[in-house]
């Protein structure tokens, strides 16, 4: 079993359920290829938690002004009506984009949101007996185990520990340390911060939340 895969079972294993066998992870929330929401936005990550999930994962990378956004992908192409690097626009030109589900369409409303627009939608869902929590996949592109980066898709290598720094400066700010679990492929991103308040150890495959 790699690296990578234990990080993500121990993960999951750590999350509270109602179901003691059972843990139900909204991948990018609801939305994905199959779906009529799009994926990594707010009604994508709602909806999730509206129909039981007990957690919620999300990608998340930075603008070119070092905002941190929800999407998957390097480039636009895919998931918007844009095209290019989502690293060489700054967030006023990302929120013009509109954004595709999984028919090609563009549902009224939606767009590319913010790491802390999206905390607080989601904070709503947090209950004594189920708290809410939010499994923040951090991509990294830099070529780094294979990630695309440079001449493979024609975008800005990924400062990581910039955008670790940035994504946990949000989560610090809004007092939600103990709802959100960090991931990511890359194996360099545990020992990027000194992971403060418990979070996480300093070994990716001893990832646990306290």
């Amino acid at each position: 079993m790699s690296r990578t895969k234990i990080v993500l079972i121990t993960l999951a294993l750590s999350i509270p359920s109602a179901r003691a066998d059972t843990i139900i992870i909204g991948h990018r929330g609801m939305g994905k290829n199959h779906s009529e929401i799009p994926e990594n936005t707010v009604p994508s990550l709602v909806d999730a938690y509206k129909e039981g999930a007990d957690a919620v994962e999300f990608d998340v990378q930075l603008t070119s002004d070092s905002e941190v956004v929800l999407l998957h992908d390097p480039l636009l192409d895919r998931t918007t009506g844009g095209n290019g690097c989502v690293a060489e626009l700054p967030l006023h030109e990302v929120r013009k984009l509109r954004v595709r589900n999984g028919a090609r369409k563009f549902p009224p409303g939606v767009g590319i949101p913010t790491l802390a627009e999206v905390l607080s939608a989601i904070q709503a869902f947090d209950h004594p007996d189920k708290p809410f929590f939010a499994n923040i996949h951090i991509k990294v592109f830099d070529g780094f185990k294979g990630y695309w980066a440079g001449w493979t898709n024609r975008c800005p290598k990924t400062v990581h520990r910039r955008l670790t720094d940035s994504v946990y400066r949000i989560v610090r700010s809004m007092g939600l340390q103990r709802r959100v679990l960090f991931t990511s492929f890359d194996p360099r991103i545990p020992r990027t911060w000194n992971w403060p308040d418990g979070l996480i150890s300093d070994q990716p495959e001893l990832l646990s939340r306290h």
